[in-house]
């Protein structure tokens, strides 16, 4: 009697996403010189997440605090451990703490001076000086310039054009642009592609934020809502993105800073006003019947 081989069952289907991964807050675990303990519990490593706009203004709404309690409590908060045991983290690791934040605070600033000046055709020497010292800042957090707007290779041939522009550069012409701050580019309103996505703003996360240059009105809406610095920033990218401050204060504080850069040119570097033309000076306008002249 032959035996009969049962008939392979048919395999399962695959599904293979092709969706890319919506990038994530960073987070860094630190493995401590000495534990830290509040007495019941203790620790020998902890977590940060990186840091929200409403991370920063939960901290500075203690408005007596000193500025280590402000970076204590913004490490318990970051990290989900009481401020008793995050007050024994020794000196050099809060250093280790701080750099992290500040390379944060600064990836997205640092990722947009790329990006801007690589839009350029020609690239201001200024701008390529600004290209390197952001590209020398880099260091080990090259990592965190690699989300959605920036890419490393983006980097790399922004760099290489701009070291090439040194490199044929005088003495004088880099002196020169070495006095002229790179400033970002200047539009009416500006679309921010966020390194980090902020969930629960809709059906699905707010991946961008569109800007309008800051009129007076806006400002009306930071003096009438601002307790903290955190709060006027919140309320001022609200009031000109048409977000609420509540979806603002979840934004990252590296996509923050992006926008607080782009919006600082015009509140205090002040970009003027188009001056006069020849023709104009040589022609004034006629003021229209009614009108009054300043």
């Amino acid at each position: 009697m032959t035996a009969t081989t049962p008939a392979a069952a048919p395999a399962a289907a695959v599904s293979i996403s092709t969706k890319p991964a919506v990038p994530q807050p960073l987070k860094h675990t630190f493995k401590l010189a000495v534990p830290i303990s509040d007495g019941t519990r203790s620790w020998d490593a902890i977590t940060l997440v990186e840091p929200t706009l409403g991370h920063r203004a939960k901290v500075q709404r203690q408005k007596t605090a000193t500025g280590s309690e402000v970076f204590i409590a913004l490490i318990a908060d970051l990290a989900g451990v009481p401020a008793a045991a995050v007050r024994r983290i020794k000196a050099r690791d809060g250093k280790r703490i701080r750099d992290w934040l500040d390379a944060i605070q600064i990836a997205g600033v640092l990722a947009d001076v790329i990006a801007d000046a690589g839009e350029l055709e020609p690239m201001p020497l200024e701008a390529a000086l600004a290209v390197l010292d952001a590209a020398e800042a880099l260091g080990p957090d090259a990592e965190l310039f690699t989300a959605n707007l920036f890419t490393a290779e983006r980097s790399s041939a922004t760099v290489t054009r701009a070291q090439a522009m040194l490199d044929t550069a005088t003495p004088d012409e880099r002196l020169a642009a070495a006095r002229t701050p790179f400033q970002p580019a200047l539009d009416p309103d500006r679309a921010f592609v966020l390194q980090v996505p902020v969930a629960g703003a809709g059906p699905a996360p707010l991946t961008s934020i569109t800007v309008r240059e800051p009129d007076l009105e806006a400002g009306i809406a930071v003096e009438r809502s601002s307790e903290t610095a955190a709060g006027a920033t919140a309320a001022m990218i609200a009031a000109l993105s048409g977000q609420s401050i509540p979806t603002v204060m979840r934004l990252a504080q590296r996509d923050v800073s992006r926008i607080e850069r782009w919006l600082d040119f015009f509140s205090s570097a002040g970009e003027p006003s188009p001056a006069p033309t020849p023709a104009e000076i040589a022609s004034p306008a006629v003021p229209a019947a009614g009108a009054t002249s300043a």
